[in-house]
């Protein structure tokens, strides 16, 4: 399908003709893949009542020689394999890519790397830095092969994926729905769950910006209602930033001034209505509570987060400047101490800036957001001269990512969502300064 933009209005393209064929289907499978295999677990389908406890995937494959953690880590020996055969397919062009944003990338890369060397646990480090490194060859090939429109659409279909199968499995199971304290889960933890139901609702609202089928508005609606089933407030708020972002800048500029007037009008109105309304107290405590009734769900404590923070800022100020060393502060010792601060394990800060913190320390955490920044930025200017509706859902998984790393830690661990925003970073540092005539006019499968 080719759509020519019409005199007057913004010009929406892709970025040239999407990826067909084992260049899109490859590497899709091996993300799959790696999601499938070392997070898809029974126990939260049969916890769909509320999970207790946080699996860490990178010490349990750092750890254990079981044929499932071998699998993954050859799945993801693949990953990186066809990562660099795209980087090499991928070419060059004559046009001005973001240099500067790349080298800030390797510059975090190499800082993550020489941690080697003041790691408070050197083999645990390198066993992580590996499969790490794994993962981002995996994203900077499919960075630079494919169009930013592939992103959106392997997005759309691993979501779903991911969603369907969860509301199987917990049919099968029987506790889809159930009346005691239900989260949505599926075979993910629910605050994964949630940040994937995110992802498919933006993929969604890009979809339906480009080819105007109305039904991608229904599943956008489907994947927001799932994701408030999962009782995360922190992926609740953060994809309704992200989407808030991404309508806002797909609306053409002279009718942006009147939605954000609305917008700010709605919630005036709605702050007022709470100052009045006698009962506004249980009704904030309801919304924030997202019908989960569970000691952890007490907003006053951030969903227990406060004390997890308070242990983790005090460790921090041991090793401020550059941190424990990359993903060395979680060892097995560490996080079975840790799980006496509350009923349950964990194995992350809940926070990607203070997960930062602990592995790099303040040059890690300086770096890495210079580093999202400068991605960001690039990515704003080249949408405002070449309005690309997968460039424009890139930025709005960055503003997901940077909303959600407040109380999550999920977008800096490897898995799905690291590989989403990470190929999409890629994606803005090679992204074209000046789009070629094809891109001008709007060409897109």
């Amino acid at each position: 399908m080719t759509f020519v933009a019409l005199p007057n209005t913004p010009t929406y393209h892709s970025a040239g003709r999407s990826l067909v064929g084992w260049k899109f289907w490859l590497p899709t499978l091996l993300v799959l893949l790696a999601v499938v295999i070392p997070d898809f677990e029974t126990v939260n389908v049969l916890q769909a009542s509320g999970v207790n406890q946080e699996s860490d995937l990178i010490a349990t494959i750092a750890t254990e020689n079981s044929l499932r953690e071998n699998f993954f880590l050859l799945n993801l020996l693949a990953l990186g394999g066809v990562g660099g055969l795209l980087f090499l397919l991928g070419g060059e062009s004559k046009t001005k890519r973001g240099s500067f944003q790349l080298w800030m990338m390797v510059a975090m890369m190499a800082v993550g790397i020489s941690s080697l060397a003041w790691s408070m646990d050197v083999a645990l480090t390198f066993r992580r830095l590996v499969i790490t490194i794994l993962f981002i060859i995996g994203c900077w090939g499919m960075g630079k092969a494919w169009r930013t429109m592939d992103l959106v659409r392997m997005v759309l279909w691993l979501s779903a994926v991911f969603a369907v199968t969860g509301i199987a499995g917990e049919i099968a199971f029987g506790t889809f729905l159930s009346p005691n304290n239900y989260r949505f889960s599926g075979f993910l933890h629910p605050n994964r769950q949630a940040i994937s139901c995110g992802l498919f609702v933006l993929a969604a609202l890009t979809m339906k910006t480009r080819t105007g089928n109305w039904l991608y508005w229904g599943l956008a609606l489907l994947a927001y209602t799932m994701l408030l089933l999962t009782g995360s407030r922190g992926g609740a708020l953060a994809c309704a930033a992200a989407a808030a972002f991404y309508l806002l800048l797909a609306t053409p500029p002279t009718w942006r001034i009147a939605w954000v007037m609305l917008g700010c009008m709605v919630l005036g109105g709605g702050l007022l209505f709470l100052s009045l309304e006698p009962t506004s107290g249980r009704w904030v405590e309801a919304i924030a509570k997202l019908g989960r009734n569970d000691p952890q769900a007490d907003p006053r404590s951030l969903t227990g987060r406060l004390p997890i923070w308070n242990q983790i800022v005090s460790d921090i100020s041991e090793q401020p400047v550059l941190g424990y060393g990359y993903a060395a502060y979680w060892t097995a010792e560490r996080v079975h101490r840790m799980s006496y601060i509350h009923d349950w394990e964990f194995s992350n800060a809940h926070s990607s800036y203070l997960e930062m913190m602990l592995s790099l320390g303040v040059v890690g955490l300086g770096l890495g957001l210079t580093t999202v920044l400068a991605v960001f930025g690039r990515g704003l200017r080249l949408y405002s001269r070449t309005p690309d509706l997968g460039l424009l859902f890139i930025l709005s998984v960055f503003v997901m990512a940077i909303v959600s790393g407040l109380v999550e830690s999920i977008f800096v661990s490897v898995g799905y969502e690291f590989i989403v925003w990470m190929t999409g970073a890629f994606m803005i540092v090679y992204f074209p300064s000046r789009p070629g005539a094809s891109q001008l006019a709007g060409e897109f499968v």
